[in-house]
């Protein structure tokens, strides 16, 4: 029995001996930008950055506005195309509302200031303040 115990023993020790090299091996056969990567990864996690911002996995998402979008000429310059497309339609007759997709005519129908009627668009009794 003891004669089986050391081959177990030795067995074991080759065992662990091959799966070392073998867990050497794969990492240098790791290419430089895999390394570079998780290195980066161990920065930010030290660092307090979040991986993710909507935890999906996938990272930040781009701004989607572009730069200068919430300045106030900016806001001013859209609320007053805005009014000028709201002028154009009357709180009785409906209109049509030809290029409604360019034009913005989804939010204005969703936000109330515009109705869609049989013969188009009116225009609704809620005030638009630009």
């Amino acid at each position: 029995m003891a004669e089986h115990e050391t081959i177990v023993a030795a067995l074991r020790t080759a065992l662990a001996l091959l799966d070392g090299d073998a867990t050497s091996r794969r990492q240098q056969q790791q290419p430089a930008a895999l390394k570079a990567a998780l290195a980066l990864d161990a920065e930010r996690r030290t660092n307090g950055h979040r991986a993710t911002t909507n935890g999906t996995g996938t990272g930040p998402k781009a701004k989607g506005k572009p730069e200068g979008y919430g300045a106030v000429h900016a806001k001013a310059a859209r609320r007053a195309r805005t009014l000028k497309v709201l002028q154009e339609f009357d709180r009785v007759t409906p209109r049509p509302f030809e290029d409604f997709k360019q034009r913005g005519g989804g939010p204005l129908v969703a936000h109330g200031y515009l109705a869609k009627r049989k013969g188009g668009y009116v225009r609704t009794a809620k005030e638009f303040r630009p």
